[in-house]
């Protein structure tokens, strides 16, 4: 209290100050970090908000990592008494939540998952955990750094339906195991960061698989050493065994020209004789003529029914120039992309034919192309097998006015870069030079990690040259249009109109200036020699984009879609412009179709582009 007369505080008041301050600092504290170590039903963490575990080891929330200036949050583990934070553990290293803040929850089956928003109402999952638990599961970050879920909420060992020390990142803890667990079904190892501001995964890892393999190979080697010392010890002494025999026997046998031992020993060794051994030739070249046959599996018709629900309309996610793609789970819980082609495009083609075509597109191996797993055949019913890609295609996401959202200006620059290599392997990489013939944004899928695959190349080849199966209007190079010609510059065109969707977000099927009736590569050309190319990006994208970076893929683009032929440049070329900083470039011309924005219908298009349609590629031997 304070005393009346002299205005001064007693000694009980001058204690409750401090005892106020440390009030209120516990108070902001709390605002930051629950209470607890466990995460239950009702509860859930966002923003700044984290858990502790309860000897106040460890700590898990939400964080941004150094110097990433486009504000990608992650899930992690960092020490609770240490500033930094210093980051042990990440959950999403390979799907950051885009548009903060991230939400970590348990799901109605019992899932730990963490949500992005696309806009104001509506949220989707970027990563979620293991199997699903039970409805009373909670989850609790231990004082080893163990982030668990307990099926049941008890919090016992027994009781652990996941848990992230299963999955580590670039650090291991105290109790942490490494090494493949065959009952957990996971491999585990300790995986770099792919730099300060990127924790997803980098290209260092302790591999003890590789260093157990090289040991059995060194002690293998040994052991074959050993075998071929002894193994030339034991002919030396039989050749001077059998040098000895002989000399004995020339010695005691009178001397005759019809004995000539050296050819009856040989003929003691029918082993050596060509006629023995040209068997085995023959079997090694059947052996060898059916090996990419065996490595490629043939499903039968049954097992592909089964897996798409007798191709359920349901399970339809996508039909092309080839035919419906149908998603489907084979009998192992595989998930699979079924493209069941059109019947009657086949032109009379064989089984082997087929097979033949399959094997080669089986063969073609790149980060940026969907991978093939095999094929069916039953009559005249033809079927290709392919890796699943949860993301679906392209389009899906930069059409979409929600999804688009989720597509950064650093995301839409690799999936450019990711798209120029992938057609970069099929012209002048592989082992055939191969032109898609259809490349549009419905025609490159991305897998989980948002990295691009090309889907359909080399499928063009199955059909007859009189089938209207190449290009889709609108990706439709002029040459093509005119006088049905195809080479990789029509390709190159395609890739071009491809980078200008990508940048804009909007269709090249369109009318974007009334006045000029003007499509997408008339739009952009115009607005490039206005200067305001940059102003061609997705709105969507604020002022987060790299400006220089805008201005070179608009302008390679540009380059891509021109009218001739010759001055397009090839995809080698085009990656070099844009993996490199550096790189001159030459300014664009007019583009070849820039006044194509009236709505007439794709099959009107096709009809009178097409009555000239020859084939002139060809698979070419490098």
């Amino acid at each position: 209290m304070t005393d009346a007369a002299s205005g001064t505080q007693t000694d009980g008041h001058r204690t409750l100050y401090p005892l106020l301050l440390l009030a209120t600092a516990a108070a902001t504290f709390a605002t930051s970090s629950t209470s607890t170590d466990t995460i239950g039903r009702a509860a859930s963490i966002t923003g700044n908000q984290t858990i502790v575990s309860a000897g106040r080891v460890f700590e898990l929330g939400f964080f941004t990592p150094d110097s990433a200036a486009d504000g990608r949050t992650y899930l992690g583990i960092w020490y609770a008494n240490i500033p930094g934070p210093t980051v042990v553990w990440v959950a999403n290293r390979e799907t950051p939540v885009i548009n903060s803040p991230g939400v970590l929850k348990l799901s109605p089956d019992g899932r730990l998952v963490i949500l992005d928003w696309i806009d104001d109402k509506e949220r989707i999952t970027v990563w979620s955990s293991g199997a699903p638990a039970t409805s009373r599961a909670t989850a609790q970050l231990l004082d080893d750094g163990n982030f668990i879920l307990s099926a049941d909420g008890s919090g016992s060992p027994q009781s652990v339906s996941w848990q992230g020390f299963n999955y580590p990142t670039n650090t291991r803890l105290p109790g942490m195991k490494l090494g493949v667990d065959t009952k957990a079904g996971v491999d585990r190892n300790i995986t770099s960061w792919s730099s300060p501001s990127d924790p997803s995964p980098g290209t260092f890892t302790p591999n003890n698989r590789r260093l157990r393999q090289s040991v059995l190979i060194a002690l293998a080697a040994t052991i074959s050493s050993v075998l071929i010392l002894v193994s030339c010890c034991w002919w030396f002494w039989r050749s001077k065994v059998t040098r000895k025999i002989q000399s004995e026997m020339a010695l005691s046998a009178p001397s005759s020209e019809n004995d000539a031992l050296p050819f009856k020993v040989r003929m003691k060794h029918p082993s050596l004789s060509p006629v023995r051994d040209q068997p085995l030739d023959e079997d090694r070249k059947s052996a060898a003529a059916d090996k990419d046959v065996d490595q490629l599996p043939l499903f039968d018709l049954e097992a592909i029914l089964d897996a798409t629900d007798n191709f359920a309309e349901h399970n339809k996610i996508g039909e092309g120039g080839f035919g419906p793609v149908y998603k489907g789970m084979l009998e192992d819980g595989q998930r699979v992309a079924v493209k069941k082609l059109a019947q009657g495009s086949m032109q009379g083609q064989g089984a082997e034919e087929f097979m033949n075509e399959v094997i080669l597109i089986a063969k073609l191996q790149h980060r940026n192309l969907v991978r093939l797993l095999g094929c069916c055949i039953d009559d005249n019913k033809r079927m290709l097998v392919y890796e699943y890609l949860r993301n679906q295609s392209l389009d899906i996401f930069i059409f979409d006015e929600g999804k688009r959202r989720l597509l950064r200006w650093h995301k839409r620059f690799e999936i450019i870069l990711g798209i120029a290599r992938g057609l970069q392997y099929l012209h002048e990489d592989s082992r055939f030079r191969i032109i898609h013939r259809d490349l549009k944004a419905s025609n490159v899928l991305l897998d989980r990690n948002m990295i691009p695959k090309i889907s359909d190349f080399g499928i063009a080849r199955m059909f007859g040259g009189d089938q209207t199966t190449a290009y889709t209007f609108g990706y439709m190079s002029p040459e093509y249009a005119m006088d049905g010609v195809i080479s990789m510059k029509s390709d190159v065109f395609s890739f071009g109109v491809l980078v200008l969707e990508i940048i804009t977000g909007k269709r090249n099927r369109g009318s974007y200036e009334p006045e000029h009736d003007l499509n997408l590569l008339g739009y952009a050309w115009m607005m490039w020699k206005e200067g305001r190319g940059v102003d061609l990006l997705d709105e969507i994208m604020g002022a987060n984009f790299h400006h220089d970076k805008v201005l070179r893929c608009t302008q390679v683009a540009l380059l891509c879609v021109e009218a001739q032929p010759r001055n397009r440049p090839s995809i080698s070329t085009v990656v070099m412009m844009l993996a490199s900083e550096n790189a001159m470039l030459p300014e664009p011309n007019e583009p070849g179709v820039k006044n194509t924005g009236r709505s007439t219908s794709d099959a009107e298009s096709l009809q009178s582009f097409t009555a000239n349609y020859v084939t002139v590629t060809s698979l070419e031997g490098r």
